[in-house]
């Protein structure tokens, strides 16, 4: 790790004297035009690495960067300067090495986040059709309606990307963005059936109901009745008096988490 962090210095303080020393700086005007801004930040990202991946190349440079670089470490105190410099012969021609011959430069431009991709899209209409035809297929306890075999989807999505430890605030805000992943054609659907979504439905979700169950609960799937969910399951129900509390087992949570103390002032 302490290598790794050295090698990224290395390059910040290249763009600093390396690369000032290596080329006229009136040169630079001239540039060709297939190097030119395009209006396209992953084109021109590319285009960028791919110089440079041609730049790290060129030995006198690399003897440039290396000299440079070696210069600022006689800044150093003590045996800091020379650590430095044993650092800077071992870890930069690695460093050029991946520049150079291995990195891609389209790749590297979609790690940072230049050029983008339509992969969440794609993944998600592939598993809606996966989804589709799964829900099709078992079509004994459900009615497969296309708004049945959606809501199903939907939910299954919203349960695969909640994190591990789901909150009623972590699932609302993820009802915010869900439909913008979803593919634009699939929009306006995936908002009419989170408008249908009320407080029991989300405590039905966060209490791990099946999404057959939580689809028939607002009324887009139907067939044979589908147990929703343990009631002592849901928040609303396991506290709600003493009797449901000594009936779920849940009365010592009730007392300590849900239910204010009568001497609260």
């Amino acid at each position: 790790m302490a290598s790794l962090k050295i090698a990224l210095l290395l390059f910040v303080c290249l763009e600093a004297c390396a690369l000032t020393s290596a080329f006229n700086i009136d040169g630079l005007q001239n540039v060709p035009d297939a190097l030119k801004a395009t209006g396209d930040v992953c084109q021109d990202c590319t285009q960028i690495f791919e110089l440079l991946a041609d730049m790290f190349s060129n030995a006198d440079l690399q003897r440039k960067m290396m000299d440079g670089i070696e210069h600022l470490c006689d800044h150093l105190p003590g045996p800091a300067g020379k650590l430095c410099k044993d650092e800077v012969e071992k870890m930069l021609p690695l460093a050029i090495d991946f520049i150079a011959g291995i990195a891609k430069p389209a790749e590297v431009c979609k790690v940072i986040g230049l050029c983008g991709s339509c992969d969440k899209q794609e993944k998600m209409l592939s598993y809606f059709v996966k989804e589709a035809l799964q829900v099709a297929a078992k079509s004994e306890n459900l009615q497969s309606t296309t708004e049945c075999t959606f809501c199903v989807f939907l939910i299954k999505t919203l349960e695969d990307l909640l994190p591990l430890e789901s909150t009623e605030d972590a699932l609302i805000k993820l009802l915010g963005e869900i439909c913008y992943i979803l593919p634009s054609t699939y929009r306006d659907e995936c908002e009419d059936v989170i408008g249908k979504f009320s407080k029991t439905v989300l405590d039905a979700i966060l209490s791990y109901a099946t999404p057959q169950a939580v689809c028939t609960l607002i009324q887009l799937c139907k067939g044979q009745q589908v147990p929703l969910v343990d009631p002592c399951t849901l928040a609303t129900y396991r506290c709600r008096d003493m009797t449901t509390a000594l009936k779920c087992g849940t009365l010592n949570y009730c007392q300590k988490f849900a239910w204010k103390p009568l001497n609260t002032l």
